[in-house]
């Protein structure tokens, strides 16, 4: 009886194996580039007794020589007659399940031989395998030709015939099983998996995977761009290129030759290169990767992971997380993905993507190139000729010393110079005179820059800028367009040009002047001087003694936010009708307030009172005035739904030449004066002390009052509107007032700047007449729904053509009742004739129901309002909700002819409010009413202006 073994050559520790067989067992070895097939043939032509295949197998397949031995290979082949004779297949899992039965039945039947293999796998018994062949298609009756205890065997071998898959030209997938196995992969892109065991994992040609498992591997990838994987790691681990002795975890041991990219595992790792170029993926966790001296590619993955590119060009790609990202040495890329990432370029002129969400970006030395992508990015560009573009998103930006460009993208975006090293002289108007970290600096879609902590020079041009200056004694020099100015920490001087420009103080002791256009002004902390200029300005003192200069023009001034110590600020109104608004006997304090020429007003407020800062003056009704010094100030309005408490010196009642806004409930302090008896009518020309007598003369209603023994009226107050002598109760120095006038309150309108809206025409455009072709109508138009008789229809809005920029669409009706819904964009809509109702929807909206009963619902926005009383139609118009702020504009108001009546409650039920009615030709009769659901009168406020030549009064929520 002769045996032969036939066993595939690269079997791990193969002589070992060996060293165990029967003396007399003869070996033949098949190379993975041999045919397995053709040594099988000729073996059995021989006619052994016995053969034995010895190779790693898997289910109906033998992995022996180039192609694998299994049911369809047999087919393509010659075999000879083996009857007698004994084919053992010694590989695991070779007769498992139906395909294992198919390749011993076909094997059986091409050669005659009795065929043998295993249904489990192969090997020792100490790694669970065993050498019994349990699946047979004939009795068998030979052993295992390894010398050993039967089931244990070759008990100096402890490794199993179990490595699946093919080694073929293709594309393979071969997996070994935990004992130490050498896996050759040979040509194509390979998947080589060593699970445990020392492995030694050979790519071949092509792009190869490797994932040595736990245990000592030697990976070498071969030709191709092979790839060294970890992601099935149990733990996380220190991968060390450089110096494997740091290697821990499945990592130990290893060894690299050929390898392009190291992938980590599942969990935190650490993962080193060496002086070689890499390239590493973290894959998930929060890892640390740390490049060498070469050009290395770095992948953060999942996991808030640290990446340092070391020295090198360097490629550093951020996928999901909060990353950590540095540059270092050499010219690096940098790319953040998503996540609140930080990516520092370090030396070199690096080029680096914040991409999605906030992330902060330092350039750092060299000439850098930024881009901060989607969300809200820091972005500091360092020394260099730095280049940073901000993207989508609020950006805050700053270059750092060089010329550098900054384009801030979509959004509003900031350049900042606080970390600069000295002062900086910005220009924007004359960039050549740019100087220290701002010289030579560039700038496009950039809506704010912030100085530095020293004394800066930053000056704005025609287009509108909003300058910061942050620390130290700056000054900043607004342009022609409407500037936004602050100041910050330090004694700053601002000057606001032309414009309607917006001045803070903030800290310190201020210098703020308007210039000119409609200036809003405001203090902060300090002792400020606000100057308004030309122009209807806006001054509010804020904490300090400040001194407020109105300049030309109607301007009004707010005491602001301060301690609840009584301010002293020093007001002086200038030229034009001024406007000091207190709510708080705080306020009034020992101001001094020098109306100047014009009619000037002190209005005191019942209700609270925010300014235009949107700081709010907790009211207090009773106000003592008193101890302020009043000069020029002609008329005292009283506003709010609280019934006030004034008390005044003779003197200011004296000179008050008009007080408004009084009703039932007010009550009124002259102090020094002791008031007895009952008010009677009559002109004071013979009052004696104590006396008073009260008389209408042209619907103002005057109150005099005697002091002393002479005859004559010695402190007279002068109500507007018609009081009689019972509505007046006196008692010591304080005059009660009970009901109201009878005849309206003529009320000066406050003086604040109207929109710059043309009134609407009640005329449609002008329409060619058809041809007989009609024109295609291609203008630009949006979609809109209206209703009429009850019938839904889809009409067009066509694109605005007028003075307001803003506006986008225009809609108008017809003499129908007419029920509309605006777009999302800012519409004006006039629904001209008929009774009818206009919604704006989204956007800043311009709504006019024309003639009729109608409603406007202004929608999300700021929205405007207009009711036309040029016409010769009654019109009444419901507002619905009007913001603060927001403008409701009646055309044709003609001041000293038109007169307004106000009631409280008045209007449809269910939305009654403020209702003010107009006699707009002042001929007795109601021409224009409007109320404004909701609203209390005291919440309200008037102007009145002229548009080219159309006049004009609004009415404000205040």
């Amino acid at each position: 009886m002769n045996e032969v073994i036939i066993a595939d050559a690269g079997l791990e520790d193969l002589d070992a194996l060996l060293s165990h067989r029967r003396p007399d067992v003869q070996v033949t070895l098949v190379s993975s580039a041999e045919d397995g097939h053709a040594v099988l043939a000729a073996a059995l032509a021989a006619r052994p007794s016995v053969l034995h295949l010895v190779a790693h197998g898997e289910p109906g397949r033998v992995l022996l020589g180039a192609q694998p031995l299994d049911a369809r290979s047999l087919l393509d082949r010659s075999w000879p007659d083996a009857r007698g004779t004994e084919i053992h297949l010694h590989a695991c899992h070779a007769g498992a399940g139906a395909e294992g039965r198919l390749l011993l039945d076909r094997l059986a039947a091409a050669t005659g031989a009795a065929v043998a293999a295993s249904s489990g796998p192969v090997g020792p018994a100490a790694r669970g395998a065993s050498w019994k062949l349990d699946v047979r298609t004939a009795p068998v009756f030979t052993s295992s030709p390894f010398a050993g205890v039967e089931g244990a065997g070759a008990r100096g071998w402890a490794h199993e015939l179990a490595v699946t898959g093919t080694p073929t030209d293709g594309n393979d997938t071969l997996t070994s099983d935990d004992a130490a196995d050498n896996i050759n992969g040979g040509a194509g892109n390979d998947i080589l998996i060593g699970n445990g065991g020392n492995d030694t994992l050979i790519g071949g040609i092509g792009h190869d995977t490797m994932d040595g498992g736990a245990g000592a591997d030697v990976f070498d990838g071969g030709d191709g761009f092979d790839v060294v994987t970890y992601e099935n790691a149990t733990t996380g681990m220190v991968i060390d290129i450089g110096n494997p002795a740091n290697s821990t975890g499945d990592a130990a041991g290893d060894s690299f030759t050929g390898i392009e990219r190291w992938i980590g595992s599942n969990f935190a790792d650490t993962m080193v290169a060496g002086n070689d170029p890499v390239w590493f993926w973290g894959h998930a966790g929060d890892d640390v990767e740390i490049g060498g001296a070469g050009n290395d590619t770095m992948e953060s993955g999942d996991g808030n992971d640290t990446v340092h590119g070391g020295a090198g060009d360097d490629q550093i790609y951020s996928r999901a997380d909060n990353d950590v990202l540095y540059g270092e040495d050499g010219n690096d890329l940098i790319y953040g993905g998503w996540g609140n990432d930080m990516l520092d370029g370090g030396a070199g002129n690096d080029t680096l993507f914040g991409e999605g969400d906030a992330d902060t970006m330092y350039g750092g030395a060299g000439d850098d190139s930024m881009d901060g992508g989607q969300g809200n990015d820091l972005m500091y560009g360092g020394d260099g000729n730095d280049t940073l573009i901000g993207g989508i998103g609020h950006d805050t930006m700053e270059g750092g010393a060089g010329a550098d460009v900054f384009d801030g993208g979509d959004g509003f975006d900031e350049v900042t110079y606080a970390n600069a090293t000295a002062g900086v002289v910005l220009d924007l108007r004359n960039p050549a005179n740019s100087t220290g970290d701002a010289a030579g600096d560039t700038f496009t879609n950039i809506e704010r820059w912030i100085g530095s902590e020293f004394d800066d020079r930053l000056v704005g041009n025609d287009n509108g800028v909003w300058f910061w200056g942050h620390g130290g004694n700056d000054v900043e020099i607004g342009g022609a367009g409407n500037d936004t100015m602050e100041s910050g920490i330090g004694n700053d001087t601002i000057y606001g040009g032309g414009g309607d420009d917006r001045a803070f103080g903030r800290a310190d002791d201020d210098m703020l002047y308007g210039e000119a256009g409609n200036d809003l002004l405001a203090g902060g902390g300090g002792n400020d001087m606000l100057d308004g200029g030309t122009g209807n300005d806006t001054l509010i003192g804020d904490w300090g003694v400040d001194t407020m200069i109105g300049g030309d023009g109607d301007d009004v001034f707010y005491s602001g936010a301060h301690d609840p110590l009584p301010e002293a600020d020093i007001i002086q109104g200038g030229a034009g009708n001024d406007t000091f608004i207190i709510a708080a006997q705080s306020d009034a304090g020992t101001v001094s307030y020098d109306g100047g020429e014009g009619t000037d007003t002190l209005r005191i407020s019942s209700d609270n009172v925010a300014d235009p800062e949107n700081k709010i003056t907790t009211a207090t009704p009773q106000i003592d005035i008193s101890g302020m010094t009043l000069t020029s100030v002609e008329r005292l309005e009283l506003v709010g739904s609280v019934r006030h408490a004034v008390t005044m010196s003779v003197a200011q009642a004296n000179s008050f030449a008009s007080i408004t806004g009084a009703t039932g409930g007010d009550v009124f302090t002259i102090a020094g004066t002791a008031m007895t008896g009952a008010v009677t009518a009559g002109n004071g020309s013979q009052l004696t002390a104590g006396q008073v007598q009260a008389e209408t003369v042209n619907g103002v209603t005057l109150l005099h009052i005697g002091t002393d023994a002479t005859a004559g009226a010695d402190v007279t107050l002068r109500f507007a509107g018609g009081f009689t002598a019972d509505q007046f109760q006196v008692s010591g120095s304080g005059i009660t007032l009970s009901g109201t006038p009878s005849t309206p309150p003529t009320t000066e309108p406050p003086t604040t700047t109207p929109p710059t809206t043309e009134p609407p025409t009640t005329t449609p455009p002008t329409t060619e007449p058809p041809t007989t072709t009609p024109p295609v109508d291609d203008r630009p138009s949006t979609a809109m729904q209206r209703i009429v008789n009850g019938v839904t229809e889809d009409v067009k809005a066509y694109a605005y053509e007028g003075p307001v920029s803003t506006l986008q669409w225009t809609f108008l009706g017809d003499s129908r009742s007419e029920v509309l819904g605006g777009s999302d964009g800012n519409d004006f809509l006039n629904l001209m004739g008929g009774d009818d109702a206009a919604a704006g929807g989204a956007g800043d909206d311009v709504l006019d129901g024309g003639s009729g009963s109608n409603w406007l619902i202004g929608g999300s926005g700021k929205d405007t309002f207009f009711v036309d009383g040029r016409g010769t139609e009654i019109t009444w118009s419901t507002v619905t909700d009007l913001e603060q702020g927001e403008w409701s504009t009646l055309w044709g108001y003609k001041e000293g002819v038109s007169t307004l009546r106000w009631e409280e409650m008045d209007g449809a039920e269910g939305y009654k409010g403020a209702t003010v009615h107009c006699d707009i030709d002042g001929n007795g009769t109601i021409d224009a009413s409007m109320t404004f659901a909701g609203k209390a009168v005291g919440a309200m406020t008037t102007t009145t202006g002229t548009i080219g030549d159309q006049n004009y009064i609004a009415f404000i929520s205040l």
